[in-house]
C-alpha cells in the first residue's frame, strides 16, 4: 500500500514538473505562436512507464482553435523534450503529446446550464 501511495506522490511530481517547463518554454515563444494567448494548459499526465506525457489544453474558442495550436507547436515538440532532458533529471524524457481537454469544456457547459437555470427561477420568484 505505501509503495503505490509513493509511487503516486513521484508520479504527480514529475507531472507538476513538466507542466511547470512546458509552461516556460510555451512563455519564452510567445511572440512565434499567435494563437498562444487562447490557449490554457490545463494538466499534464504521465503514463504509468512515463514513457509519455499528454499535455491537456483547453481554449473558450474551441477545439478547433486548440487544434490549430497544435500545429503551430509541432516544429517546436523537438525542442520542448531537448528542455525538458536538460532541465529535469529523467531516466528517460517522455514524449509529449498535446491533446484538446473536452473534459473541461462539458464542465463549462453544465456550468453554463446551471446559471441558466438559477436566472430562469429568480425571473419566475419575481
Amino acid at each position: 500500500m505505501f509503495l503505490i501511495e509513493k509511487n503516486n506522490t513521484r508520479k504527480k511530481q514529475k507531472e507538476a514538473l513538466i507542466f511547470r517547463k512546458i509552461s516556460e518554454f510555451l512563455y519564452r515563444l510567445h511572440g512565434e505562436l499567435s494563437l498562444l494567448d487562447k490557449i490554457t494548459i490545463v494538466s499534464v499526465n504521465m503514463s504509468s512507464d512515463s514513457s509519455s506525457a499528454n499535455v491537456m489544453l483547453f481554449s473558450d474558442d474551441g477545439e478547433t482553435v486548440v487544434k490549430e495550436f497544435i500545429q503551430q507547436l509541432v516544429p517546436f515538440i523537438p525542442s520542448i523534450r531537448k528542455s525538458l532532458a536538460t532541465s529535469i533529471n529523467l531516466r528517460r524524457t517522455p514524449r509529449i503529446r498535446f491533446i484538446y481537454d473536452s473534459h473541461f469544456s462539458k464542465i463549462l457547459k453544465i456550468e453554463k446550464l446551471i446559471d441558466s437555470v438559477k436566472e430562469d427561477s429568480t425571473e419566475k420568484a419575481d
